[in-house]
């Protein structure tokens, strides 16, 4: 019994440090700044996106091409704001602090997805330039 509740314990250690992990990964490339062309791409027209952007976001980053097979899908990050919208509405009443908060959250999600629409959008840039080199 003891030996499971130790194995229970490190489980969830180490699963809290993963999703500490992944989040600080996550706002690490939100925190890129965007290009012109990036913003234009994603129709961004102040610094950052907004979190009511995101699904736009996605349906762009979904249609813009990839040029190589970088294994950089959006899974988790769409399904961690799908989790947090529904805490934001569940929230807003009863923790309008919380809401707050994943509101924030929210809006590092569309602010990643628009600087991975950057950067493929500069990875097809510059197989295009490579393509007229030859």
């Amino acid at each position: 019994m003891i030996a499971w509740l130790i194995l229970m314990f490190a489980l969830m250690a180490v699963a809290q440090f993963g999703l500490s992990y992944w989040r600080s990964l996550v706002a690490s490339v939100a925190a890129r700044p965007l290009t012109e062309q990036g913003r234009a791409a994603a129709h961004i027209y102040g610094q950052a996106a907004s979190a009511s952007e995101f699904p736009l976001l996605m349906s762009l980053y979904d249609t813009c091409p990839a040029v190589a097979a970088s294994g950089e899908g959006l899974g988790l990050v769409r399904a961690y704001y799908n989790v947090l919208n529904a805490v934001r509405s569940f929230s807003s009443r009863v923790a309008p602090a919380f809401a707050r908060w994943a509101q924030g959250e929210m809006t590092v999600c569309a602010q990643y997805v628009a600087v991975r629409i950057d950067q493929r959008l500069a990875r097809t840039n510059a197989l295009w330039a490579e393509m007229r080199a030859m």
